[in-house]
């Protein structure tokens, strides 16, 4: 019994005095790391504070005046100090433009049929690519590029758009270079990417040049002002801008040189009255000298063009409307005749959940022998189309439409369509 206590009594004055002897050297090297430590920490609070004077001085409006796109910078403004130019740049590199692009893309079914022939084909839409990039806090940029394919199978490219925008105020923003022209409503509101508009086709009068049965001008090379301007009671905002105008043809678009000294010039104004969320109704003139196309007996001579175009929409909760009438002016210098061509649509749908029944009403009233509208499709017609969009996930869509046209010459025709699109 003795024993067992002497051999207790050892075991815990071995344990006592354990720390002391075993864990000595694991203490004494956590202090040296925590030392080590706040000499680190004073030493970056050194570096904090010889920079701090440097980074002030760079958000003073003098040191930043390039970046900022001010005019001139106040001449008591601390300059910037050679050290730190070479270690952030020239001030007019200091913002760093970030591009950021985008993609839609869309995969339909077609089935038409006629009185004489019918046919049914899987068809895959338009690829449109999206590159934007805000160079500075008032000017960004985007190029456009569309991959589609024609009726033979063969992929075809073209460039929509390629702009600079410099926006200066609500009032006024300046954009250069090839567009998307503010005539009516739907072009400048939809743009291309099926996924972006609530059906799966156009209205017939807002086809685009490269469509069969094309009317108006929508891609545009030259410059355009807008603008929006608060007033009691309603908000106005507008477009006016100069352009090389349309080509010899429908299809010609003058991206690279103008056919004639005459510029097409284009004014539209839109009114938002506040006391009614979601109206908007608008307008606009476009004037035009469509030059001439020698070849052809019927256009020695040049058209002058005048296209007025009245719009209203209304955006609000689960409903959306819109309606667009379109007068097209004609007058032929070579034949001095004049021709008139009316185009309108209707269209309404009502949002349920992710569901969105709609109905349009296309109308088109081409003016007999006009010149300039020679193309088979350029007929008159009159369009019934009912479909439903359903948004099943986000960015994407599936949409059945059933249309049934009639044309003036020629074969009434019935379509059931069926489109995927999507985003990316």
């Amino acid at each position: 019994m003795e024993k067992e206590r002497l051999w207790l009594v050892g075991v815990t004055v071995f344990l006592l005095s354990a720390p002391s002897a075993v864990w000595g050297d694991e203490l004494s090297e956590l202090k040296a790391q925590i030392a080590q430590i706040q000499q680190e920490n004073q030493a970056l609070r050194q570096q904090v504070g010889t920079l701090l004077p440097r980074i002030e001085a760079l958000e003073k409006p003098g040191a930043r005046a390039v970046a900022r796109g001010a005019e001139t910078a106040p001449a008591q403004e601390t300059p910037r100090e050679p050290a730190l130019e070479r270690e952030l740049g020239p001030p007019s590199f200091i913002h760093v433009p970030h591009l950021n692009v985008r993609g839609f893309a869309d995969t339909q079914f077609n089935a038409k049929w006629t009185d004489s022939e019918q046919s049914n084909t899987f068809a895959e839409g338009a690829v449109d690519f999206y590159a934007t990039s805000e160079v500075t806090d008032q000017v960004s940029a985007l190029v456009e590029a569309d991959f589609n394919s024609d009726t033979e199978n063969a992929v075809t490219y073209r460039l929509e758009r390629a702009l600079v925008k410099y926006a200066f105020s609500d009032l006024l923003n300046v954009t250069m270079g090839r567009m998307h022209v503010p005539v009516g409503y739907w072009w400048p509101a939809t743009h291309h990417g099926n996924w972006l508009q609530t059906t799966i086709n156009r209205p017939d009068i807002a086809l685009s040049e490269g469509e069969n049965g094309a009317f108006i001008p929508v891609h545009q090379i030259g410059i355009n002002l807008s603008g929006v301007k608060e007033f009691t009671g309603v908000d106005v905002a507008y477009d006016a801008g100069v352009f090389n105008g349309r080509g010899r043809t429908v299809t010609e678009v003058q991206h690279v040189k103008d056919k004639n000294d005459g510029k097409a010039v284009n004014l539209r104004v839109s009114l938002h009255p506040q006391a009614i969320e979601g109206l908007t109704v608008g307008g606009n003139v476009w004037f035009d000298e469509i030059p001439s196309n020698p070849p052809t007996a019927a256009r020695r001579e040049a058209i002058n063009e005048l296209i007025l175009g009245e719009y209203a929409t209304y955006f609000h909760d689960k409903v959306e409307l819109i309606g667009e009438l379109l007068n097209i002016y004609h007058d032929d210098k070579t034949s001095g005749e004049e021709f008139d061509t009316v185009g309108l649509y209707l269209q309404g749908g009502y949002r349920i959940e992710k569901w969105m029944p709609y109905y349009r009403f296309d109308y088109i009233d081409v003016a007999n022998s006009d010149p300039f509208y020679t193309t088979p499709r350029n007929l008159d017609r009159l369009r019934h189309t009912l479909g439903i969009r359903w948004d099943f996930l986000p960015w994407n869509a599936v949409k059945v439409e059933y249309s049934r046209l009639n044309v003036d010459q020629g074969d009434d025709e019935q379509a059931l369509q069926a489109n995927w699109s999507f985003a990316f």
